[in-house]
């Protein structure tokens, strides 16, 4: 996590540590210009005050503009820091499965919490410990006896933080989990806000809502009473008045006594700031730093996933289901499975709904291990072959549709070559080349300028576009009417030197020919597999032929 504080940041680190440095500097010296000045004008000496004014508004001015700088190099500093960390999180998190409300927690929440309560915290402390450096110098030079009053009760302020530390940190840890439970409870109510309206479930989505927002509220109210009201008001507020007036009493007597002057008294008074708050800062800021390990730790986690290697893989291979074994909680589904998808064919997978296809299709897309035996290509053993160089092998296009921002174009080009001829070809085969007015368009985020069967049709084409070996359907169909059902189908099953593998209930009698074998499944066995001719009447009561 540390290499955030230079990567690709160089630029900005070294000039921002310089310029924090330097504004403590000047800030700080503003306090002997303000005492210079204040003497000048008791001992009425003209010239001296004239230095002592001019002295002090320069070091004001100078201190304004280098905290104007300090400011910009800060904010450039930590967005791009932020930039990294995020570019980074997202290139690992679209090779894993974490769910979206986590994964937009990590960005809306976690990432900001880590640059405000880690990174942030290291230079509020490098600024704080110069300017305490620098009033300790100045406040013995002045008066030992005050100064180790000042930072005595400092001192107990930060023993009462540190007391506390443990338990703030306990406490912070449990609000931001709230937070996290309660940004997953209304994503997930509001995605889907279409079924609780038609079901009238609008009082159980609300009780759910009003739970979470309960939890959150309660976790964040016990941890801003510990950390506000206890820690701040009840113990560290009352301890720093004594030491603030204290010090008041203690300067204006010495002052009586001769020991130093009224400028003199005013300089402690100003740089007492910056005896007692570094300290005050540090410890919280320490705490900040300690209350983000965890999220630190689920970053670095992420961050240190390693990526997948793309190996390439012989083309035109067959795949091999031997002999498979797998099960949902410890019921047997397949037991001993055995089938060959020869290169070069086409294939249907039909069954009644809960017989096996998908299971099947997750099988040989890799999301999901079978518990016993193996699925091969071109006589490699598929659990051996990493996702990512499978899919450069595959495309899929399922029932639901997913879209990525963007516009139509983006989403059926993806990463790819961009060919126009190509592209047109495509759309006008997918019967969408009417939409060419649309094609670069913003995509709205509830697709409402599109049917599900347009959207249907740029998934076929964003798989034609990749021109994957094998292509891989799971109802494909189900959005489409039938004019356009058809058709589609037909032209993919004229596609050469692909391997396809089809599951769907709705295929035409006239095009049942075109698919080498159909294989029918029951309860997670393969009942036929064989050409449509030798089926027969075993095939209609899968599917309609109409």
């Amino acid at each position: 996590m540390n290499r955030y504080f230079y990567k690709n940041n160089w630029h900005l680190l070294i000039p921002y540590i310089i310029i924090t440095i330097i504004s403590s500097v000047i800030y700080i010296s503003i306090s002997p210009a303000l005492g210079a000045l204040a003497d000048a004008l008791l001992t009425n000496g003209n010239t001296d005050i004239y230095i002592s004014a001019f002295r002090f508004v320069s070091i004001v001015t100078v201190s304004s503009f280098v905290y104007f700088i300090w400011s910009v190099l800060g904010n450039m500093y930590f967005t791009r820091l932020k930039k990294n960390i995020e570019m980074d999180v997202a290139k690992k998190l679209l090779h894993n499965n974490h769910a979206v409300s986590e994964i937009t927690n990590i960005f809306n929440s976690e990432i900001n919490t880590i640059s405000a309560n880690y990174f942030n915290s290291f230079f509020a402390i490098l600024r704080a410990s110069t300017g305490f450096v620098i009033a300790i110098y100045m406040g013995v030079r002045l008066s030992w006896e005050i100064t180790t009053f000042v930072l005595v009760g400092a001192f107990i302020t930060v023993l009462v933080s540190k007391l506390f530390a443990n338990k703030m940190a306990t406490e912070e840890k449990k609000a931001q989990e709230s937070n996290t439970k309660m940004n997953r409870q209304v994503q997930g109510i509001f995605n889907v806000r279409k079924t609780i309206r038609l079901f009238s479930s609008e009082t159980i989505a609300m009780n759910k809502l009003e739970a979470s927002f309960e939890g959150k509220r309660k976790a964040n109210l016990k941890n801003r009473l510990l950390r506000y009201s206890v820690v701040n008001y009840l113990f560290n507020q009352p301890i720093g008045n004594i030491t603030y007036y204290g010090l008041l009493v203690m300067s204006y007597y010495w002052v009586f006594l001769g020991r130093i002057t009224i400028g003199e008294a005013i300089i402690f008074q100003t740089i007492s700031h910056y005896l007692t708050s570094p300290l005050y800062i540090m410890i919280p800021e320490k705490n900040d730093i300690d209350s983000t390990k965890q999220l630190r730790d689920k970053i670095i986690a992420i961050l240190s996933t390693k990526n997948e290697k793309v190996t390439t893989l012989q083309k035109c291979g067959d795949i091999i289901i031997d002999n498979i074994c797998f099960g949902y909680d410890n019921d047997k589904f397949f037991e001993g499975m055995t089938a060959r998808f020869d290169f070069g064919k086409k294939y249907l997978i039909v069954g009644k709904s809960g017989s096996g296809k998908s299971t099947l299709l997750k099988m040989i897309l890799k999301d999901i291990e079978p518990d016993h035996g193996s699925i091969k290509y071109a006589g490699t053993i598929l659990s051996n072959i990493n996702h990512v160089s499978w899919y450069k092998n595959i495309a899929y296009c399922g029932q639901n549709v997913e879209i990525i921002p963007g516009s139509l174009r983006e989403n059926i080009i993806l990463s790819y070559e961009p060919c126009e001829q190509r592209f047109t070809e495509i759309v006008n085969a997918m019967n969408i080349g009417y939409l060419d007015a649309k094609f670069d368009n913003e995509l709205h985020e509830d697709m409402s300028n599109f049917s599900g069967g347009e959207l249907q049709r740029v998934a076929i084409a964003r798989m034609l576009y990749k021109n994957s070996d094998i292509l891989i359907f799971d109802e494909f169909s189900s959005s489409l009417d039938n004019i356009n059902a058809y058709n589609i189908e037909s032209m993919l099953l004229d596609i050469e030197d692909k391997l396809i593998i089809s599951v769907s209930h709705r295929v035409q009698k006239s095009l049942l020919q075109k698919y080498d074998k159909v294989m029918i499944m029951d309860n997670g066995n393969i009942v036929r597999f064989a050409a449509p001719s030798e089926l027969g009447e075993e095939l209609h009561q899968y599917i309609s032929t109409e």
